[in-house]
């Protein structure tokens, strides 16, 4: 009869490591917040925040969030690729 290791209480939890397309993710994510607060920002005070004119702005805006979105389902995929071979003990 195998036991299960039990954690101790001052060791810290082995994390599995981010992968660089993770990271890249983390970091995509972080910029769409930015561009959500700058477009409420330049939504109240367009002569301040607005950074070039208004259809490039929405264009940067649109391929941010498609990068983000593609980026997000990439880690997603990956993640539930992982364990993929089919348990042994199941009949």
């Amino acid at each position: 009869m195998s036991t299960l290791p039990v954690p101790r209480p001052d060791e810290p939890e082995a994390r599995p490591r981010e992968s660089p397309l993770e990271t890249v993710t983390s970091v995509v994510l972080l910029f769409v917040m930015a561009a959500l607060v700058w477009v409420a920002l330049a939504a109240f005070w367009p002569d301040r925040f607005g950074l070039a004119e208004r259809e490039t702005e929405v264009v940067a805006l649109l391929v941010l969030l498609t990068v983000a979105l593609l980026l997000v389902s990439a880690v997603a995929l990956l993640n539930t690729r992982q364990g993929d071979a089919p348990p042994e003990d199941l009949p």
